[in-house]
Parts: structure tokens; C-alpha cells; sequence
């Protein structure tokens, strides 16, 4: 592989000196957007915690133990805190990260692959962003069925900290699980994959969608259907961009027309 100016080839350490140098730049960005999101944890709180708050309503637990999250340590409330702000701050450095991550594989391909580095990290981003909005949709259903479990004998008395960090680990999973459409399109680009090869295996994509969704932390059956109907609708729409990639290959080769 040649390095970014192209002048000469890149050893094993230089990909390593470059990947270090894309984690700590990366790192250090997250860090500053975790300092920004601090100031607002509060209301990023309130508004991980309006799932719950609508679940409690719709179930009429209002007043009830089950429509309360409690502090269970004196540090919790300040830790919860952290946390929302670093996971806040990571969503906020996300297309910079995007960034960081393409300017480190852009070296190994062609100049007209490169160009691709800004509308590429625009679209992963908007969907890992569009990924983390599905699954702070789905936690009012997944809350309201699991809190459905309470009983007059049984409380369900659940910590902020395990309710947000139950909350987050869904956002970002789905926010990473959205980026399927986006590396099978690339594949297609790089002739790895053929839209003949997705279209013929839908069958396996819907079983591995919903495997891949399942394996987030979600108990909630609706909610896993919910889930798994945008993925599957964006694999569809990876094989119509694909095709669209590849009639526009094949009509720039020689001969194209006339096939």
C-alpha cells in the first residue's frame, strides 16, 4: 500500500504509527465533545428517560415504586452523569471519527475512490445517527412490556444507571448495525459483492438481521420486529443503489453499450 503522498510504499509499522495516530485523534475529539455534552446532561438525562416516564403513564404506575428510578449509591447520579456525557460526546464526534477511520484505509485505494471520503462520512453517519433515534423509539415499547411484569407482590424497581446504560447500549448497537447498508454498497463498488448474490440470499438477510438485533440487549418481541423492518428495508435499498453502481460501471467500459 502506498503511502498517503503516494511516493512510496507503507510498512507494517507506518500502518501502525497511522492507526495510532487516527485512535488518538479521535479519542481526543470524543474527549472535547464530552466536555461540550457535560453542560447539557441534565436534559440529555430527561430525555433518555422520557421512554420510562411514557411507560409509566401508559401502565398508571405513577406514585408506585415500579414508576420510579432510584439511586442506588451515593455516586450514581454524578456517574450516570459521566457517561451520558461520553456517550453524548461520542454521538456528537461520530463523522469525525468516520473521518479519521476512512482517512486511514483512503491510502490503499484509487484516487476516485478517495473522493469519496466526505459523502461517505456523511451517510454513515446520518446512519448511525438514524440507527440511535430507532432505538430510543423502541425503548418506550421494550420499557412499557418489561415493566408489565410488576405485580402487587413483585417490585420492579429498576437503578438510573442500568435503565440508561440498558438505554445507550440499544442506541449504539443499532446506530452500528445501521451502517450494513453503507459496506455492502462499498463492496459492491469494489466488485467484492454483487447485487445478484444480495438479492439471492434475502432469505439469510432477514435471519441475520434479526440475529443481530436480538443480540442487543432487548427482551421485547415487538420491539425486535420494530428493529429489524428498518434493516431490512435498507438492505433493499443497498441493492437498488448497488445496481445503480453497477449499470454505471458497466455502460464507462469498453463495450458497455453494447452488452
Amino acid at each position: 500500500m502506498s503511502g498517503p503522498d503516494g511516493t512510496r510504499p507503507m510498512g507494517f509499522w507506518d500502518h501502525m504509527e497511522a492507526l495510532r495516530t487516527v485512535l488518538v485523534r479521535s479519542a481526543a475529539i470524543v474527549g472535547v465533545g464530552m466536555l461540550l455534552c457535560f453542560a447539557f446532561a441534565a436534559r440529555l438525562q430527561d430525555l433518555l428517560v422520557q421512554p420510562f416516564s411514557q411507560a409509566v403513564h401508559a401502565l398508571g404506575l405513577q406514585g408506585t415504586d415500579a414508576g420510579r428510578l432510584a439511586l442506588l449509591s451515593p455516586t450514581e447520579g454524578f456517574m450516570v452523569r459521566l457517561k451520558i456525557a461520553f456517550f453524548a460526546g461520542l454521538f456528537l464526534a461520530s463523522p469525525f471519527v468516520f473521518w479519521q477511520l476512512w482517512s486511514f484505509v483512503a491510502p490503499g485505494l484509487h484516487q476516485r475512490e478517495r473522493r469519496l471520503v466526505v459523502p461517505i462520512t456523511t451517510i454513515a453517519s446520518l446512519l448511525f445517527l438514524a440507527g440511535a433515534a430507532v432505538g430510543w423509539l423502541a425503548m418506550g415499547l421494550a420499557t412499557e412490556f418489561l415493566l408489565g411484569f410488576t405485580t402487587p407482590d413483585i417490585a420492579n424497581m429498576w437503578s438510573l444507571g442500568s435503565y440508561l446504560s440498558f438505554t445507550v447500549q440499544i442506541m449504539m448497537g443499532l446506530g452500528l448495525v445501521f451502517q450494513l447498508p453503507l459496506v455492502l454498497v462499498f463492496l459492491v463498488h469494489l466488485g467484492i459483492l454483487h447485487t445478484r448474490q444480495l438479492a439471492e440470499k434475502r432469505r439469510h438477510a432477514v435471519v441475520g438481521i434479526l440475529v443481530a438485533v436480538a443480540l442487543l440487549p432487548m427482551q421485547d418481541p415487538m420491539s425486535l420486529v420494530l428493529m429489524s423492518a428498518p434493516l431490512y428495508v435498507l438492505y433493499e435499498l443497498s441493492i437498488l443503489v448497488g445496481r445503480l453502481l453497477e449499470r454505471r460501471k458497466a455502460s464507462a467500459s469498453p463495450g458497455g453499450l453494447s452488452a
